[in-house]
């Protein structure tokens, strides 16, 4: 089976083009569909429903501590997958 890891920085956890429209998507036609972004305990166990495993995302405030620290910590956890 061939895994898709979604990565996003700048998204919240059930944003509408990218888990819906693409992650879910996917997992529909049996990809292990992973998605990196920032979540609460509520998506992640929604996103469950939906084949699709959210690895969340630290929430941090600030455009360029997200630029700098969430584009690291998001391929960090991409490359663990």
């Amino acid at each position: 089976m061939k895994k898709i890891c979604h990565l996003s920085s700048a998204h919240q956890g059930l944003d509408v083009r990218i888990f819906h429209k693409e992650c879910v998507s996917l997992a529909s036609f049996g990809y292990d569909t992973h998605l990196v972004i920032m979540a609460n305990q509520m998506d992640i166990e929604f996103a469950d429903t939906k084949n699709v495993k959210i690895h969340p995302l630290p929430s941090r405030s600030g455009r360029v501590t997200r630029m700098l620290f969430q584009t690291w910590t998001c391929y960090k956890i991409a490359k663990d997958l």
